[in-house]
């Protein structure tokens, strides 16, 4: 438990500087918090959301990131590290046959952004984003330890946002689907989220190159489609390992893939509640190795929805309980995972005295692919047929740019091979919001 330790001695030292920068920091006016907030990646269209910049811990303390939005300069900055155990251990297992046995595992992720207007050469609706990205883990596939660039991206927005065009490099999977439990990062993670991957969309730690067209209708209705450059056959640790610093458009035996997604977005208003509703699909020409020996394409569906249900607290209509449900699916033929069905229910400021904090159970339920357990049937080894989880999480917003966010999990058949006991697992995560 070790490791785990670490996040939460990092977090009580950076309470102090926050509450420090609380009272140093000036009084900083809507308008430019709204011009800060208007030069972040958030504001390029992603669906997936971060805290704004007033949740951050450097804040806007001595009118730094107004001095920068005055030069149409953004700057954000995260660190999160995630520890894992599981208190079965599994020790006489083979090594790594899942994430968090038989000790701690640790994920950091550093990353730097910076988005760049360029109202003043005369394209006020365009930006330019960079990132750059640095993991390391315990566990080689989770993934490999790395550094690069996470995105390098021209935006540009047309019919005040009706139209939104971006192309370059970026990780499709915070536009599309919904990688975090109603798109908040400060919210867990599901493992549905591994079957459009499997399927050659980017994630967070792979960006081939990419352009995405997104129309957006009345009352928070869009359509989102766009192609990239599937990420490796071979997996995501391949691409990592072979894409240098992470600008190669091309990659072995990889080709064009085709994304879309359809859905209403409406955030939570007074008197009008939170509903994001999507489903999409992903089609991907590329050749993927078949468990019957041979090759085929590629592809994935998914259907999600979240939807609040109360709005308890008057002046914060985001405060509330929220239910949501996901459903994917990719072919057996090449994939591992082949469907994930989820049923979550979540909660913003369970407690009055902690107005940002969030609570999140959910139940899970992977499906392994028939076409690997008769793979290795045929080599006489038994595996898995599904497995299924139940999380309860606790995300605790400590002080302005930090969250720590504990969860207990429970999951059977923690691993596709069939000898390998129950898991129950603690985690806790730490995110950090420069």
């Amino acid at each position: 438990m070790r490791n785990l330790a670490y996040c939460c001695a990092a977090g009580a030292a950076l309470v102090c500087y926050a509450s420090f920068g609380l009272a140093a920091d000036g009084q900083t006016s809507d308008a430019d918090w709204a011009k800060i907030n208007n030069l972040t990646w958030q504001s390029t269209g992603l669906s997936t959301r971060f805290p704004p910049m007033q949740d951050t811990l450097l804040s806007n303390v001595g009118g730094w990131r107004s001095e920068l939005a005055a030069h149409n300069i953004g700057i954000e900055m995260h660190a999160v590290y995630n520890g894992i155990t599981d208190f079965n251990q599994n020790n006489d297992k083979p090594q790594d046959s899942y994430v968090g046995q038989g000790g701690d595992v640790m994920g950091n992720t550093y990353s730097l952004t910076v988005t760049y207007g360029l109202a003043d050469l005369g394209l006020a609706n365009s930006k330019i984003v960079a990132c750059v990205n640095n993991t390391n883990s315990t566990v080689a596939a989770n993934p490999p330890n790395n550094t690069s660039v996470g995105c390098l991206s021209y935006y540009q927005s047309f019919f005040d946002k009706k139209l939104e065009l971006k192309v370059g490099f970026e990780p499709n999977l915070y536009s599309y689907v919904g990688l975090f439990t109603g798109g908040d990062v400060t919210l867990t993670n599901t493992l549905g989220a591994v079957i459009p991957v499997e399927a050659g969309l980017s994630d967070p730690v792979t960006s081939p190159p990419m352009a995405n067209l997104t129309y957006r209708g009345s009352d928070g209705f869009y359509v989102r489609s766009g192609v990239q450059r599937s990420v490796s056959p071979q997996g995501r640790v391949y691409e990592v390992e072979n894409n240098g610093v992470g600008l190669d458009y091309k990659m072995d035996d990889a080709r064009v893939l085709y994304v879309g997604e359809v859905g209403i977005d409406r955030l939570p208003t007074p008197g009008g509640k939170r509903l994001w509703v999507r489903a999409g699909g992903v089609s991907n020409p590329t050749q993927y190795a078949a468990f019957d020996g041979g090759k085929d394409s590629n592809k994935a569906l998914w259907a999600l929805g979240d939807y609040q249900l109360t709005q308890p607290t008057p002046g914060m209509p985001f405060h509330g309980l929220y239910v949501g449900a996901s459903a994917m699916y990719a072919p057996e033929d090449v994939n591992l995972y082949t469907q994930n069905y989820e049923a979550r229910i979540y909660y913003y400021g369970p407690f009055q005295s902690r107005p940002f904090d969030k609570v999140t159970f959910a139940m899970g339920k992977n499906v392994f692919s028939d076409d690997a357990r008769d793979r290795l049937a045929s080599h006489h080894l038994d595996s898995a047929k599904s497995q299924t989880s139940a999380t309860v999480a606790y995300s605790m917003h400590v002080t302005r740019g930090i969250y720590l966010s504990p969860a207990i999990g429970y999951t059977k058949n923690p691993s596709f091979s069939a000898d390998i006991d129950d898991a129950l697992t603690f985690k806790l995560g730490l995110l950090l919001n420069f």
